[in-house]
């Protein structure tokens, strides 16, 4: 896999995600992120990796018909998806190269999307860049709380594959995570990137799926996309031993408690 490449380019991964990460893991988490940032009547606001919108549409309810929303994301499939959700405004770009003059947003969200860059220093000087000076700039990202459904499948993989250079080249994808997951480094990166009035709070969210939303969920992820062009014909054995594993482990379904990291900060007015 091209570690460029990512499966939410696809049509049915990011239906899967839309349809299931959306409303099960990331809704929760990016209101409370448009809330601690403040988004009022009247803000214009860019929201970075909007994929299908789960900040994105809290934030244009918050900012009211007379605000203006921005959704910018790497993937035309998820951003199609989007608009099939109403009349978002939407453009197809990546941090750095934000397609933007300086200082015309009151506010930038990054909902669970730092992590993603290969160079969170200069994605974040560009988010930087098109915030007014005044404006904030809001980032949530996972803490270390364990899945233990991910551990179950991860366990199942150890089988078929080496799963620490899984994890290698999955870090080579999503190489900020573990970095990240510390606050005190998502404090730094904000601090460096010459935000002031950094605050970070923590908080901490129920989480309950059925297996097979699980597992069609798993199946859309960076993980499983490494995993599968390794196993090539023995994928569907996998499948079928990590399904009989998730059903025995959790038979009243998946249930599981995340933490998260959701950090403010203000640009200088000078």
């Amino acid at each position: 896999m091209n570690p460029r490449e990512s499966p939410y380019h696809w049509a049915d991964a990011a239906a899967a995600y839309d349809r299931l990460a959306v409303p099960m893991q990331f809704a929760e988490p990016a209101k409370e992120l448009v809330r601690l940032v403040g988004v009022v009547p009247g803000m214009r606001v860019l929201d970075v990796g909007a994929g299908t919108g789960a900040a994105t549409i809290p934030a244009a309810e918050a900012a009211g018909p007379d605000g203006l929303t921005v959704s910018a994301d790497a993937s035309a499939v998820m951003l199609q998806l989007l608009r099939q959700k109403g009349p978002h405004h939407t453009v197809a770009a990546l941090a750095p190269g934000l397609p933007f003059r300086d200082s015309v947003f009151d506010s930038v969200l990054a909902s669970f999307v730092i992590t993603h860059f290969e160079d969170y220093r200069v994605a974040l000087a560009d988010m930087a860049r098109v915030i007014r000076p005044g404006g904030q700039i809001g980032a949530s990202v996972w803490g270390t709380a364990v899945n233990p459904a991910i551990q179950a499948w991860t366990s199942v993989a150890s089988g078929f594959a080496n799963v620490e250079e899984l994890k290698d080249r999955f870090r080579a994808q999503i190489r900020w995570g573990d970095w990240f997951a510390d606050p005190t480094n998502l404090q730094t990166a904000l601090l460096e990137a010459s935000f002031t009035n950094i605050a970070v709070a923590r908080r901490e969210y129920p989480f309950q799926m059925a297996v097979r939303d699980f597992l069609e969920l798993r199946s859309a992820t960076v993980e499983s996309a490494l995993l599968r062009e390794r196993l090539g014909a023995q994928w569907n054995k996998f499948s079928r031993q990590v399904a009989e594993t998730l059903a025995s482990a959790f038979p009243a379904g998946i249930q599981y408690i995340r933490d998260v990291y959701i950090a403010v900060a203000t640009k200088p007015a000078h």
